[in-house]
This record gives structure tokens, sequence and C-alpha cells, in this order.
């Protein structure tokens, strides 16, 4: 009788929800989609905050994981000059993040159609980044598509 399940695109729950719910619209919860968006710049901030200190640079990535994750507008006056800065440099971090700022678009967009080129187009400068978290949840999104787009 459910008509709709909305899950995590664990593998055990969307084989449940196939199994047990199998005329029902599966939906991936978006919370733990943008989750996994999260720990791809928090592992790329990681490692090269981690380069940038062995190799005698300032500390511009450190306690940099809030304002790189969240949302500019829930950012104060204060924090907003700090990731600034932090995005005037060439990194990976910067990369990430500025993807993830694109990919909120996505979250926007009501229909399939446009869903799936947005994702089409999203992809291409992912791939192009070579920054494997990235890339990790970018295959992520390809392979469960057709539940994304419902």
């Amino acid at each position: 009788q459910l008509q709709v399940v909305c899950s995590d695109m664990w593998k055990a729950y969307l084989s449940v929800t196939r199994k047990r719910a199998p005329n029902a619209v599966r939906v991936p919860d978006r919370f733990h989609s943008l989750r996994k968006l999260s720990q791809s710049i928090a592992k790329v901030r990681a490692s090269e905050a981690r380069q940038l200190k062995a190799a005698g640079s300032e500390p511009l990535l450190k306690n940099a994981r809030w304002l790189l994750l969240t949302w500019r507008r829930k950012l104060s006056e204060q924090q907003i000059p700090r990731l600034e800065e932090i995005l005037q440099h060439n990194l990976d971090t910067v990369r990430d993040y500025l993807l993830k700022e694109e990919f909120r678009q996505f979250l926007a967009l009501d229909t399939a159609e446009p869903a799936s080129e947005f994702l089409t187009r999203w992809r291409k400068p992912v791939k192009r980044s070579k920054i494997k978290p990235l890339i990790k949840f970018s295959t992520r999104l390809r392979n469960h598509q057709p539940l994304i787009l419902n």
C-alpha cells in the first residue's frame, strides 16, 4: 500500500524497499545525499590542509570546515571574509566547494528532464577536476539517477 518510500541510497535499504514495496516510488533522502557531498569536501579539505602544513604554508584551511560546508547565506558577516579569502586560492578544496555550490541548484529543480540535463552538465567539470571523493559522489549519483529523478 506504500506509494512513496524515501530512504538512504544504501544498497540494503534499496533492496528491502524493492522487495517489500515493489509498486512504491523510491526516492533517495536528500539529507543523506547531501551528506555524501559534504563528506567529499571534508576529506579534500583535510587532506589539502595536511599538505599545506607539511609544505610550511600558512594554515589557510585550518578550522575552515564549517565555512565550506555551510550554505553561504547561513554564514555570519564575520565568516564571509574568511570564506572569500579561501576562495581566492587555487586549491582542490575551492574547486570542490564551487562544484558543491553549483550542485545546490539541482535541489531547486522539480521535474525530471531539467534535473537530468543538470546532472549530465555538472558531471563534466567534476570529472575534469580529478578530485576523487567528488568523482565518487558523482558516480553514485549516476548509478542512482533513475531514483534521484523520482
